[in-house]
């Protein structure tokens, strides 16, 4: 009796440090986590919910011409899968779920925070075994606390990334580096091949900057080739490499589908100088994780030693199995640089000389790219340094500083005035119910119809054009809850 009353609650303990150790529930946890650091970080995406930008376009595409054709043809260049992914869950959670389709902006917002909580989190769950588990959550916290110009001048500027679908594409440039590091060190079946590619193909439909980076994943087949004298037969009919020519496949039909949802007018491309390029590709985008305390004190020079310094620093103390993965990094964010310079050369403009960051958007995810490769720089040095036990604590305890700095710079706690830029007066609820009242229902292409399908509806004051909702889900909407409408009516009433 006696032994099993020691039995029972050893295992109990045994059992709650299993599952606290276990990969998936500390990925949940990370996940959670920080999406309540994003939520508090920018919260007005939630407390004055507004469809945002494209987010208004688009839900009109998802609701009036539906998942797909929207995710392949809203733009003329390139598909927008991922963006449009989260549009449409947040349409279905506010529709189906909720039962109030004027709930999406808020539903937006939450899919919103939890991708990017996702997003921090993807090293804790994939990079376990590559990167000890400090370093693992030192990405993470480093993730959660990077400035996003939320309280900087323009105010605009931090104002546009959290809680909004319309340039969360961006970062599946950071989802795609993550998965093709994990596909190189960790995929040996064909199964865990296929489900890393079928991410890699939502990456590379989202963002075309990610494409190139697919070949990085051929590294391993040619190292297995070239090196350990594999022949080149068995070398193409490894599993892994053949969900890879179907990855390479998909990508080229994926984003070679054309749009035809109107013209596309090419804009005359602006030239860069020398000093402006300098700041995009290095100031901005390669070095700005270690100076972004001193942005403002940089200047062309002194970034260019601060360029150089980074990688002689990572070229001479890099482990030599961790080489191709800084190279890789580097190269990501120089070649995000270059594209930019290409075809965003205001940019250059925006940033004014190191007087600000604006626009943030465009940066962040070469930012946490090269955030995760100087975290797994510093787990090398302190890989290098395991005989000094005080020394191989100092690389962590660094990034750790960094992302103290970080939180501090751009507190949690603190609500931005760039959150209350724009206020929901309830004015889309109130012209939807004189839309009801009115008839103005047309059809998917926006002509009259007294028997249509969908509402157009234009809120009065708003810049943006007209937004189509499925007239069944509006009038679902009213009849669920009419004392919304009613409180909504009478505040407009009021101003």
């Amino acid at each position: 009796m006696s032994d099993t009353n020691v039995m029972y609650p050893t295992r109990f303990r045994d059992a709650i440090v299993q599952v606290l150790r276990s990969p998936v529930f500390q990925f949940v946890f990370a996940t959670a986590a920080a999406t309540i650091i994003f939520f508090a970080r920018a919260p007005s995406a939630y407390m004055t919910p507004v469809l945002f930008a494209e987010d208004w376009d688009w839900t009109t595409m998802v609701v009036t011409r539906g998942f797909w054709d929207t995710a392949l043809h809203a733009r003329q260049d390139y598909c927008i899968v991922g963006n449009i992914a989260l549009v449409w869950l947040a349409i279905q959670l506010a529709d189906v779920v909720w039962g109030d389709i004027f709930c999406a902006p808020q539903c937006l917002a939450v899919i919103s925070y939890a991708f990017f909580g996702v997003v921090a989190s993807l090293p804790v769950l994939l990079l376990r075994r590559q990167l000890r588990p400090a370093y693992c959550w030192a990405a993470w916290l480093l993730a959660c606390s990077m400035p996003l110009g939320i309280h900087s001048l323009p105010a605009w500027s931090g104002f546009e990334i959290l809680g909004r679908g319309v340039n969360v594409g961006y970062a599946f440039l950071v989802v795609a580096f993550v998965l093709v590091w994990y596909r190189n060190t960790e995929v040996q079946s064909w199964r865990s091949a296929a489900l890393v590619d079928a991410g890699l193909l939502v990456c590379c439909a989202t963002n075309p900057i990610c494409i190139p980076l697919l070949s990085a994943t051929v590294w391993p087949s040619l190292w297995r080739w070239l090196r350990h004298g594999a022949s080149l037969g068995e070398t193409v009919r490894n599993t892994t490499f053949i969900s890879l020519c179907v990855l390479v496949i998909g990508c080229v039909a994926i984003n070679g589908v054309p749009s035809a949802t109107r013209p596309h007018h090419a804009e005359q491309p602006v030239s860069v100088s020398f000093d402006g390029f300098v700041e995009m590709a290095f100031a901005r985008g390669l070095v700005y994780p270690l100076v972004w305390p001193w942005y403002r004190q940089l200047s062309t020079g002194i970034t260019l030693l601060a360029t150089a310094g980074l990688c002689v620093v990572l070229a001479v103390w890099t482990l030599p199995r961790q080489r191709p993965l800084i190279a890789a990094g580097v190269g990501a964010v120089l070649l995000v640089s270059v594209v930019l310079a290409m075809c965003r050369g205001e940019l250059a403009t925006c940033l004014g000389g190191y007087r600000n960051t604006f626009p943030d958007r465009y940066f962040y995810a070469q930012n946490l790219v090269m955030t995760l490769t100087l975290v797994a720089w510093a787990s090398g040095i302190a890989e290098r340094a395991v005989r000094l036990r005080w020394l191989s604590w100092l690389p962590l305890g660094g990034l750790v500083v960094i992302a103290v700095i970080s939180i501090h710079f751009e507190p949690p706690w603190r609500i931005s005035d760039s959150q209350f830029l724009m206020l929901d007066d309830g004015g889309l609820r109130v012209a939807a119910r004189r839309c009801l009242r009115e008839k103005v229902f047309v059809d998917g292409h926006g002509t009259r119809d007294p028997d249509g399908p969908f509402v157009e509806i234009l809120v009065p004051g708003f810049r943006a054009g007209p937004i189509r909702l499925r007239r069944q889900s509006v009038e679902r909407a009213m009849l669920a809850h009419p004392r919304h409408s009613l409180l909504a009516t009478i505040r407009n009433h009021a101003h």
